[in-house]
């Protein structure tokens, strides 16, 4: 065998040889088992129930109404409201004539639609309303009342058959007389002289003053001339300067001292009370919504002209209302922060319920990682690869225990906390509609509503002329 060939013999020999020893070292890599990491399941805390804080429901919206009761005021004439002359003494039954302003001519500023065709004075024969209060005041103190339509039929006749004029004393008469003088001294010419007289007949003598279109018993001077002579004579003249049923324009009604208010406004926090205009506040005052009767006169002796008795005197409608007023006020009241204690809780609720997510997710990984670690796990390799194995193992298990450890605080944390919201009173806007009068005297709105507002004048009308005159003295004697 040549040299050639046994390199070649030798050299599959060696192969042969390297593969039987690849085969015997691959033989040694056997299947092996590592123990496992623990024989039970170590103690871990749970976490607590989900446990969401209850959202609150927002107040539903509500009307309340803010009711304000003036009672009826007590009220009586005091010292100042009326006067009697010293030493004058008025003998029982004597005879007045009322004598009325011309200002009291079918007034039209009254309390409201309607009543207009009833109040104010008219003259022509016409007892009015509230005039008829007064003669039952007359009556009532000891007077003997005549009758105006006597005196207004007499001063007719005197105007409509001259004798005013004829008279030495009628303003006419004198001031033509004045006039003469003046172009007696001829400080005038007769030119006007003619011009002014004229004048003075127009102004004096103006037919559109005739009976048929001048209001009688209203010049006060011609009715003591014709109380004091003739057929139709008058022991006194009541001369009235005013009868009158307003609107009050008095002192403004402060509504914040008074004690239902004050209560109101404990009970509604945020709701004010301000000057009138401001909305979704109560008005601070107003207007009272109420009318005020006046009436003054004076008793005028005839024969001696002079002023026995003065007397002043108001009056408001609580006087003359037994139920007093009332004043309601309605309001709707409804929450104003609903969105942010709803909505700070809901975010609250929202956190917990991620941060319970959370943790029972870190709760299920630990629990399979306890599981595996109690396991057997086979592998192939040297001993040394088995260390390394259960060096891994080791690691993550560890790694799930602080992702729960850290999930578990973090929503312990959460459930201890409470949201600021949670304390927070509920705070409300208000819409306030104006006030409503009742009885509204000023505006009657029905036949009814201006009936009883009617009726309400008169009981005014008979109140404020009862007491006034009730202060006129009368006693037994010779007048002076």
């Amino acid at each position: 065998m040549n040299r050639k060939l046994r390199r070649l013999v030798n050299q599959a020999g060696v192969a042969a040889l390297l593969l039987g020893v690849a085969v015997v070292m691959q033989g040694c890599e056997t299947q092996r088992i590592a123990s496992p990491l623990l024989t039970s399941v170590p103690p871990e805390e749970s976490p607590d129930s989900l446990q969401l804080l209850d959202v609150p429901q927002a107040p539903a919206p509500v009307s309340i109404p803010l009711t304000i009761t003036i009672p009826q005021q007590q009220t009586s004439i005091a010292p100042g409201d009326s006067i009697m002359r010293s030493g004058a003494v008025i003998k029982p039954d004597s005879s007045v004539v009322i004598s009325v302003p011309s200002i009291y001519q079918r007034s039209k500023q009254t309390l409201g639609p309607g009543i207009s065709d009833e109040l104010g004075f008219r003259t022509e024969g016409y007892f009015n309303t509230l005039e008829q209060y007064i003669e039952r005041g007359l009556i009532a103190v000891g007077f003997h009342l005549k009758d105006r339509a006597k005196f207004e039929a007499k001063l007719r006749d005197l105007r409509d058959s001259g004798d005013v004029v004829r008279r030495a004393d009628s303003p006419y008469n004198a001031a033509l007389a004045s006039l003469q003088q003046e172009l007696d001294a001829k400080k005038i010419t007769r030119e006007q002289y003619a011009e002014q007289a004229l004048q003075l007949r127009d102004k004096l003598l103006d037919s559109s003053q005739s009976s048929q279109n001048r209001e009688e018993l209203t010049d006060i001077s011609e009715v003591i001339r014709a109380a004091q002579d003739g057929d139709i004579m008058s022991d006194y003249v009541l001369q009235v300067n005013e009868l009158t049923v307003l609107p009050c324009s008095g002192v403004p009604l402060h509504l914040g001292p008074r004690p239902e208010v004050q209560e109101f406004l404990l009970k509604n926090p945020g709701l004010r009370i301000e000057s009138s205009g401001k909305e979704g506040v109560v008005p601070e005052t107003f207007k009272p919504p109420w009318a005020q009767a006046r009436f003054n006169a004076k008793l005028i002796d005839v024969k001696t002209g002079s002023i026995d008795w003065i007397g002043e005197y108001s009056i408001e409608s609580l006087v003359a209302l037994k139920d007093g007023v009332q004043i309601v006020i309605w309001i709707r009241k409804r929450p104003s922060n609903a969105n942010v204690i709803i909505g700070g809780i809901d975010k609250h609720n929202g956190v917990l319920r991620s941060a319970h997510n959370r943790v029972t997710k870190a709760k299920r990984a630990l629990d399979a990682g306890y599981r595996d670690a109690m396991q057997k796990k086979s592998y192939y390799g040297t001993p040394e690869d088995g260390k390394k194995l259960q060096s891994r193992r080791r690691r993550e298990l560890q790694r799930v225990k602080e992702i729960y450890s850290r999930a578990l605080s973090e929503y312990r944390d959460v459930a201890k906390r409470r949201p600021r919201e949670l304390g927070m009173e509920w705070s409300y806007d208000y819409d306030v509609d104006p006030p409503v009068i009742i009885p509204d005297l000023l505006n009657p709105q029905t036949e009814e509503e201006e009936r009883r507002s009617l009726e309400h004048v008169k009981d005014m009308g008979s109140k404020v002329t009862h007491d006034l005159l009730a202060t006129i003295k009368i006693g037994v004697g010779e007048k002076q």
